[in-house]
């Protein structure tokens, strides 16, 4: 089974693209696990213990991210890797952050920028709007490079 086999049913390039690259850099473990679910339909159940502080522990599990939290399986799965490599590498920030978002949920803040205030920037701010283009360009050039990369990873067996 190869990546692209999993991706099958996401519709935004972005998001094939994103996923694609989190699978690729996930471990082993969920690696195997992603690839049971989809062979099989049904979610392993991957627990994982993680200490909040000096003496108390939480445990996750694949199936408290589907049923309690609101997660499809491979987003579960991923969670999973995420909050283990942080544990891994002893990087509380991280693993804090993950933990909170458990507790906020799955809210995406997006800014829409429009026409109208480009247009007002590009005229009162010309130094900003300089900036604005090198982020733009530097930001497409990533994209394309993404691409690229994306497309050798799909091809990359589980």
């Amino acid at each position: 089974m190869k990546i692209k086999d999993i991706l099958e049913s996401i519709d935004s390039v972005k998001t094939k693209i994103c996923v694609a690259y989190r699978i690729f850099y996930s471990t082993p473990k969920i690696k195997k696990a992603i690839k049971q679910w989809k062979a099989y339909g049904d979610l392993p159940v991957i627990r994982v213990t993680v200490e909040t502080s000096e003496e108390n522990f939480i445990e996750i599990s694949s199936y408290d991210l589907l049923n309690k939290y609101g997660f499809d399986e491979l987003s579960a799965l991923l969670m999973l890797d995420d909050i283990e490599k942080a544990q891994e590498k002893q990087d509380k920030e991280k693993l804090n952050d993950l933990l909170a978002f458990l507790v906020r949920g799955k809210h995406e803040v997006r800014t829409i920028v429009s026409q109208e205030l480009l247009e007002q920037i590009k005229k009162n701010n010309p130094e900003v709007w300089d900036e604005y283009q090198k982020l733009c360009a530097n930001s497409a050039k990533r994209e394309k490079e993404l691409e690229e990369d994306y497309s050798k990873i799909i091809e990359t067996e589980l």
